[in-house]
């Protein structure tokens, strides 16, 4: 297995939620930044990268797998923390085959280069956070108690050494099931 550093910069593949499920995740970053100092970021699901570059094609190609798949029903666990930076404190997603054949799907459209680390999961806040500020904050949220749609993928430019996340395009997931 190939260890590296982190790639700062660049294209990551992020899934994207009913209008519904992203206000119900949007309440929940809200109390948890009021607790936690973080950069403001958009609710996601990161699926693939980072890529270096991408071009035209890998937008067109990702459009038509858009259009070919069908919207992912997404089981919520539980919220979860990591002394991490980019994962200090989340909703883990439980992984099913529609998630995982997805995500083989985006890497035969073009490689990236954490193909084997895929721990699903929807970050609330992003930073350096003590422990224990993490386990009381857990006691003070609502139980998580739905599921999700996910029925969009967005392409993401990242830069993560100055906070910027911007999304380049949005893609609805549009098969019928």
């Amino acid at each position: 297995m190939q260890t590296s550093k982190r790639i700062s910069k660049g294209f990551w593949v992020w899934g994207d939620f009913l209008t519904k499920d992203n206000k119900y995740l949007n309440s929940l970053q809200r109390k948890v930044q009021s607790k936690l100092n973080s950069p403001k970021f958009r609710i996601h699901l990161t699926l693939a990268g980072p890529y270096k570059d991408i071009d035209l094609k890998f937008a067109n190609q990702l459009k038509l797998l858009c259009i070919n798949t069908c919207p992912i029903k997404l089981e919520l666990n539980d919220y979860q923390y990591k002394e991490d930076r980019f994962e200090s404190f989340f909703i883990s997603v439980k992984k099913n085959d529609d998630l995982i054949n997805l995500r083989k799907q985006l890497f035969n459209l073009k490689e990236f280069h954490i193909k084997d680390k895929f721990c699903p999961h929807i970050s609330l806040t992003y930073g350096i956070h003590s422990v224990q500020q993490k386990i009381d904050l857990i006691d003070s949220l609502p139980k998580i108690n739905i599921n999700l749609i996910m029925n969009k993928l967005l392409i993401a430019k990242v830069d993560e050494n100055i906070n910027k996340w911007e999304i380049l395009k949005e893609f609805g997931i549009k098969k019928n099931l």
